[in-house]
């Protein structure tokens, strides 16, 4: 008997599963054997209670097979507006979870892409990443993600992520537990008839998804319960299935994860290095590209003014030169200077005054510049 008891415990040691771990895999492995179809034939139709937030005011809408039906509106805070969502939705909380919806417009929508090694520590990844692509700072978001495209040739994971602001989603969590109904999911949409009525369909698509399952709902609900007779119904078949060696190779890529993970850390520091290291390269480019030269605009300045002309001071700034001088018509330069190739409009930036000493007329003008104009001056 305790040899018998010891060559278990060693069987069972070996292929590194306990009996509760065991078990609780078994019943997550089969999930996936029983045809979609019938597990929505078995649990029947999702119970949802949905919570429209706009503005002020709360609608609220609750799931009836394929379509949602608008139960009405409350407002956002006060004592009788969560009596009224009680009579609204007839007393009692759905079965499947209630679901607070956000404005469309209240978030926003990128699509990154990734090398297609972090797809295992995607959450993570995007974490780095949000920060980078829009303007909330780290921890101050909530996401949700879609695998839009994997490019195994170019190596590559397209995902669209939707981004609310934190303090966002937390205002709408607290309004709806102050109704008595604290959602177990909130998500984004334009409007709720835009959304499937259905659990699995909304739970993709939860900004809370990072909150522990079980403690927000821990009861189980209809679906679960009729699963969980199919799959003990199914236990005595699966212990003779060879899925316990596919097991075995998926604990031995587990412990290659570490390793992964950072050499994909090293990945994208580096992604992030280039990325900065190039829109420094092009901000030096479009600079060079719209500076224009001091010798052309020396030699321009020099062709374009008379001999009874001096200059005092020059100054360009972007699109913009001031010059200052002296000469026998400061009226004359503004026709001979928009005449020149290279210069736009001309205008006085300052009133001109005569010198009593030698009779020529102090200036400051201030000349156009545009990039187009300047162009004409390249060989």
């Amino acid at each position: 008997m305790n040899a018998a008891a010891g060559s278990s415990s060693g069987w069972t040691k070996g292929w590194g599963l306990s009996g509760r771990g065991a078990f609780q895999w078994w019943l997550d492995e089969l999930v996936g054997i029983v045809p979609p179809l019938l597990r929505r034939v078995l649990a029947g139709p999702d119970d949802i209670v949905a919570l429209s937030f706009e503005d002020d005011k709360i609608t609220l809408a609750r799931s009836a097979g394929e379509v949602w039906l608008t139960l009405g509106s409350v407002e956002a805070a006060g004592e009788p507006a969560r009596q009224r969502a009680g009579e609204l939705i007839g007393g009692f909380v759905a079965a499947d979870g209630i679901v607070a919806f956000l404005p469309a417009e209240r978030a926003v929508m990128r699509r990154i892409t990734l090398p297609l090694a972090v797809e295992a520590e995607l959450d993570r990844a995007l974490a780095f990443e949000i920060e980078r692509h829009t303007p909330f700072p780290a921890g101050q978001a909530c996401y949700f993600h879609e695998i839009i495209e994997r490019n195994r040739r170019a190596g590559t994971l397209s995902v669209e992520v939707t981004v609310v602001a934190r303090e966002l989603v937390e205002r709408a969590t607290d309004a709806a537990s102050r109704l008595g109904l604290a959602p177990t999911v909130v998500t984004v949409a334009a409007a709720v008839d835009a959304v499937e009525p259905t659990a699995s369909a909304i739970e993709r698509r939860n900004l809370l998804r990072a909150v522990d399952e079980s403690a927000r709902n821990p009861s189980l609900s209809r679906r679960r319960r009729v699963l969980l007779l199919i799959f003990a119904l199914a236990l005595v078949a699966a212990a003779l299935s060879p899925l316990l060696r596919l097991r075995l190779a998926l604990d031995d890529v587990q412990s290659r994860v570490p390793e992964a993970r950072e050499r994909a850390e090293a990945v994208l520091a580096l992604e992030t290095r280039i990325a900065a290291l190039e829109r420094e390269v092009a901000l030096v480019s479009a600079a060079r590209e719209t500076a224009p030269s001091t010798v052309m605009l020396l030699e321009a300045l020099s062709g374009a003014l008379p001999d009874d002309t001096w200059l005092t001071s020059l100054n360009l700034s972007g699109e913009r030169l001031v010059i200052e001088g002296r000469s026998s018509s400061a009226a004359a330069l503004v026709r001979r200077l928009e005449m020149t190739r290279g210069f736009g409009r001309v205008e006085f930036g300052a009133p001109v005054t005569r010198s009593v000493s030698d009779g020529l007329e102090h200036f400051q003008l201030v000349v156009a510049m545009p990039t187009i104009a300047r162009r004409s001056w390249s060989p």
